[in-house]
């Protein structure tokens, strides 16, 4: 897909629509229309983007087909209530913001809905189009890794800061987001939680991911093979040493940061739907869902 053949529909215009939209502008691809509750609270900010169709009903403006794809930035307790509304409008490629879902049989709903009507619908995990994934990527094509990973998940602390909603919901918002960039590094499918304290593990023959709720400190993952040790801090920090007989050689460091002025990922992850390269991942996150229902939190 060309620059300029990508037409887009933003339906929903908060923080995260506007992180892709500076993208978007980056690349010289006009966002062609907007739909939100209150456009007059948006106006100016759509006056900056000067995007010309603007609409406070879906239904209007998934008809007035005045794009070829859409975009969907909703709060993430209402993408599952409007998704197979949606669905059922249109044929062109649906990108959603995550979670789509707040449970394991919605998600399995809309999958199946999606396979049976041959639909286009990507989730949005924009971690997964880090250039430090794809280093692990890489990586992980020539050696075979022990993975340990661990995840402090701060629930209290967002719920707090974020939204009293979100209780109950953490695993699906933000958890999967974690959970998905390490499950499809290292190929795990379908793992149940076992709980140990207070603290959670997903455990196989060559992965341990322990989750930590309400614990201090950042992510971190040490990955081993018998030729090196990468070492991941906060999913945005990579440390790439090799094995020798005599101790380990630093090799290189990777700063996700560095990159762009943009938000990590979501450049990749742009330039992946113009290349035509990006997949539909409804069942993968389904699999995904299925680890993540028995959480307590």
């Amino acid at each position: 897909m060309k620059s300029k053949s990508l037409y887009p529909l933003f339906i929903g215009f908060g923080k995260q629509a506007q992180e892709y939209a500076k993208v978007l502008i980056k690349k010289k691809i006009k966002i062609q229309s907007v739909c939100v509750t209150d456009l007059d609270k948006k106006k100016k900010i759509f006056n900056k983007y000067k995007i010309k169709n603007r609409y406070n009903n879906i239904g209007k403006a998934i008809n007035d087909k005045k794009y070829n794809c859409i975009f969907i930035f909703l709060p993430f307790n209402i993408i599952e209530k409007k998704i197979l509304k949606i669905l059922k409008m249109t044929n062109a490629p649906i990108y959603s913001e995550k979670p789509l879902a707040l449970s394991y049989k919605k998600i399995s709903e809309i999958d199946t809905f999606v396979k049976k009507n041959k639909k286009k619908l990507y989730i949005l995990y924009n971690r997964n189009h880090y250039n430090i994934y794809k280093v692990l990527k890489s990586y992980s094509k020539r050696e075979k890794f022990i993975l340990r990973a661990y995840i402090p998940e701060r629930i209290n602390e967002t719920i707090k800061k974020i939204d009293k909603n979100l209780k109950g919901n953490i695993k699906y918002h933000l958890s999967s987001h974690w959970l998905n960039f390490f499950f499809s590094l290292q190929k795990i499918k379908n793992l149940q939680p076992v709980k140990k304290d207070k603290s959670i593990f997903y455990t196989d023959k060559n992965s341990e991911i322990l989750i930590s709720p309400n614990d201090k400190g950042f992510i971190t993952a040490v990955f081993k093979s018998k030729k090196y040790v990468l070492l991941l801090l906060t999913l945005e920090q990579l440390f790439i040493f090799k094995i020798k007989e005599n101790g380990i050689k630093f090799l290189k460091h990777y700063n996700e940061f560095s990159h762009n002025n943009f938000k990590p990922g979501l450049k990749n992850l742009i330039e992946c739907m113009l290349k035509k390269k990006l997949k539909t991942n409804v069942t993968e996150i389904k699999i995904l869902y299925k680890s993540l229902k028995n959480l307590n939190y």
